[in-house]
């Protein structure tokens, strides 16, 4: 079929008729009148809920249309909301028919094209009708639009745009439109760049538009592209007219400037640099930029989304909570941002308000603004504006929330642990517990300024926060002493926590700078008051690191450490203990062992304890000094003794496995987590690192072998996802529950190699079903995200903290997730 074929069409049938009739059920409809203009937008939502809210309003349109001609340009067209037979049934009512289609994006239309009659006609774009010139074969026409001449309603030249397409699955997805009512010469405009496609739809020239088809002095105006970008560059000063957009918002302190972006489509910088260009002089100059984007943008990757939050733009990842698998079957674009909007607002020196709506098809791609047919239209008009700034918000708050539905909402979902923004902060470490309906929740990490390049944890502090049922006791309190000269460090703090909601800290202390440190433990009681507790460590020779403690509800508590004694390599896994009331336990027991005249060494371990004081401990374990790291595991009762031997708890001995995590149940069951990797004497992976889990009875007993926390074969309903590819896992962490269902967190590299937090819920079997599935935890999803630690109160209550870099300068905030449940 040729580009403007007409086909003879004569009765619609009575089933297309009744087919037309029969409209999808709008879920949380929201249209935002104006005046002449209102606001449509649909929230569907990750968990598989469509929201026909746009499709619905456009059938509404067309079913009111009586006569006249109506003009559409769209990128999808297929039958799937029943928008073809509503056509159709407006043909047979007199309505002539002008549609254009990308026919590379579309498929076949020739069974809707065969029904056209009398002037209504079909035109195809390939590699879209105007850009369509040599070295545009990527090139597509990529418009949402819909012209009314006239409706039975009474309202005339209604144009209708959106950033939906009229296709399957695009209901799914997060997406915005606007009307226009009664606007002439508006319409006018629209039918001209329809006409011109029409045009165009057959040659093989590159047409471009350029200012001289602008309004700039419209309270609405439409911009159309391909753009001529060497007359803009002329006319406006600016190359890319969306950056040229960007460029007028004044930011001063009493301009109040401030730009909100939702993209689905984010170029990496060098493919659209004078938007990011833009957007940098508007940060420097004071104005507050936000945006909303679709996490996996550029081909896959993240990098527009990186160098957005290189800016120090807050980009709020969509879908909402991350994706992994496909939910009930569908693809990671269920409820991810396909809205295209940029929000600008500012007093201009007379103190009067300017607002500007700036939506359409148009993404922040190099093809939308040289090849694509594309329209961007500007909307100044208060309630409109206010409408995308609430659409916005909601938006942006689904994201935070993960699940609103599920979980509420809650300041606390997504918060600055810090308050001080000054410094770097890192390695977190957090815990939960708590009494009736009350958890108690507290947050230690490490944070400093990085003055010595070679080693990013000297002049590093420890500070503590504590929260009760989510809302912060106090700011953050510093428990460390700080050194003079430039070696001096506060590292690896650990923190447990009794029911009544004291917290006890430990950390590796070298205040002196000497490179040897000893083991510093503090009490912190929520009123805020702190008290050294005893180093566990007898003599204090040697160096003591890497720390950890674990405190059961009566407050009785365990600290292991890491120790070298001698000053030499081969580490031992110590441990002390004392119970509630402060009265020593036991002192300097060797949880590990070295194979006599082997040269191994134990490192990093973790340590919980049950109802009853028994303190479970892991290790890094290499006992026979042959380089093959395993995971230790032992159990110490409230004497000092074995209540279960020393062990390896992996199965898998053929790699590495590195950084364990354990937590207990009250009656003593262990869950344990760690990271596994196997790299062949040359070098090549042969099993990429991912973290493992294994369930062990009170007596050590296992529950099976150990698993991979997310699973990669496609079973048990999770296929995996192309768009969220399993990446290279590290720094697990792992909370229980009383049930002895638990929650594993992780740290994984996303495709573009920096990292997201994640994390995954499961029964005490170690089955998911009912549990929070893999999602991605952290909601900015530029630049880096690690260090994750996860806590579980009594209540169930959920929390995680993560170190975050997302603006890439190098300090990181660290953040908290709290108020969520296991499910």
């Amino acid at each position: 079929m040729h580009p403007g074929i007409r086909r003879a069409f004569a009765v619609v049938a009575p089933a297309a008729v009744a087919l037309s009739l029969l409209a999808p059920s709008a879920a949380r409809a929201e249209t935002v009148p104006s005046g002449p203009y209102a606001s449509i937008f649909n929230y569907p939502t990750v968990n598989g809920t469509y929201d026909f809210s746009i499709s619905s309003d456009l059938n509404r349109l067309i079913d009111l249309a009586d006569s006249g001609t109506l003009y559409m340009s769209m990128f999808l067209l297929n039958n799937s909301t029943g928008i073809q037979d509503r056509l159709l049934a407006a043909q047979a009512r007199g309505v002539t028919l002008k549609i254009a289609v990308e026919q590379a994006a579309s498929g076949s239309l020739d069974a809707f094209a065969a029904n056209l009659t009398g002037g209504s006609s079909l035109t195809l774009c390939r590699n879209s009708c105007l850009g369509n010139g040599g070295g545009d074969e990527a090139a597509i026409s990529h418009n949402k639009y819909v012209v009314f001449e006239s409706l039975s309603n009474g309202a005339e030249n209604v144009v209708w745009q959106s950033s939906q397409n009229m296709a399957g699955g695009q209901d799914g997805e997060i997406n915005n439109a606007v009307t226009v009512t009664g606007n002439a010469a508006l319409a006018t405009r629209y039918r001209a760049a329809f006409n011109r496609q029409v045009q165009h739809a057959a040659d093989s020239l590159h047409t471009t538009y350029d200012h001289t088809y602008d309004n700039p002095t419209a309270p609405v105006e439409a911009i159309f592209f391909p753009r001529d970008t060497a007359s803009d560059a002329a006319h406006y000063g600016n190359a890319d007219i969306l950056a040229s957009f960007i460029d007028q918002v004044v930011c001063t302190a009493a301009s109040g400037g401030r730009i909100r972006i939702a993209a689905a489509e984010l170029d990496q910088r060098s493919t659209r640099p004078a938007v990011y260009e833009a957007l940098e002089r508007k940060r420097k100059a004071g104005c507050a930029v936000d945006a909303i984007a679709r996490d996996y943008s550029s081909g896959g990757g993240n990098k527009g989304v990186n160098e957005l939050t290189a800016l120090d733009v807050n980009a709020y990842g969509l879908r909402a909570g991350g994706c992994r698998y496909k939910v009930g079957g569908y693809s990671c674009n269920r409820a991810t941002v396909h809205s295209k909007y940029l929000l600008t607002e500012w007093k201009d020196a007379a103190g009067k308000q300017v607002r500007h709506v700036y939506t359409g098809s148009h993404n922040w791609t190099a093809g939308a603004l040289k090849k694509n047919d594309e329209t961007l239209l500007r909307i100044d008009d208060p309630g409109v504006y206010q409408a995308f700034v609430d659409n916005f918000d909601k938006v942006r708050t689904a994201a935070v929330d993960i699940d609103a539905a599920k979980y509420g909402s809650s300041p606390q979902h997504y918060s600055r642990v810090n308050v001080a923004a000054a410094g770097d902060q890192h390695y977190s470490a957090m815990a939960s517990s708590g009494s009736g309906t009350t958890a108690y929740t507290a947050v230690v990490y490490e944070s400093g300024d990085r003055h010595d390049a070679a080693d990013t944890e000297l002049g590093t502090d420890v500070y503590i926060r504590m929260y009760k049922d989510g809302v912060p006791l106090w700011d953050e309190k510093k428990l460390s002493t700080s050194g003079t000269n430039a070696t001096w460090s506060n590292q690896k703090p650990d923190v447990g926590i009794d029911d009544d909601g004291n917290a006890v800290v430990v950390w590796a202390a070298d205040p002196d700078g000497n490179k040897y440190a000893d083991i510093a433990v503090r009490k912190v009681t929520p009123g805020g008051t702190v008290t050294a507790l005893p180093r566990p460590h007898a003599s204090g020779d040697g160096d003591q690191l890497r720390p950890t403690v674990a405190v059961s509800g009566s407050g009785s508590y365990a600290v292991a450490w890491e120790d070298t004694a001698d000053g030499s390599t081969l580490n031992q896994v110590l441990a002390s203990s004392w119970d509630g009331a402060g009265a020593l336990r036991y002192q300097d027991v060797r949880v590990s062992t070295i194979t006599a005249g082997a040269a191994g060494s134990n490192r990093r371990p973790d340590a919980a304890m049950d109802a009853s004081g028994n303190t479970a401990i892991v290790w890094e374990e290499d006992a026979d000094g042959n380089g093959g790291i395993n995971i230790g595991l032992a159990k110490l009762n409230t004497a000092g003794g074995f209540a279960v031997t020393r062990r390896v708890a992996n199965t898998l001995t053929d790699g590495q496995q590195s950084k364990p995590a354990v937590a207990q149940t009250p009656d003593g069951r262990m869950i344990l987590a760690w990271g596994d990797e196997y790299t062949n004497g040359a070098g090549t992976v042969v099993r990429s690192e991912r973290i493992q889990h294994r369930l062990f009875s009170a007596t050590g007993l296992p529950a099976g072998a150990e698993a991979r926390t997310v699973s990669e074969s496609g079973t048990a309903g999770e296929p995996v996802d192309p768009n969220r590819p399993v990446g290279a896992q590290s720094e697990p962490d792992v909370a229980a529950a009383a049930d002895g269902s638990f929650v594993v967190a992780w740290r994984e590299a996303f495709v573009d190699g920096f990292g997201d937090v994640w994390a995954a819920g499961f029964n005490a079997d170690g089955t998911a079903a009912g549990r929070m599935p893999v999602t991605r935890m952290n909601v900015v999803t530029g630049g880096h995200q690690s260090g994750a630690a996860v806590a579980l109160a009594p209540t169930g209550r959920l929390s995680l903290t993560y170190s975050d870099d997302y603006d890439q300068n190098g300090f990181h905030e660290m953040r908290l997730r709290d108020g969520f449940l296991n499910k």
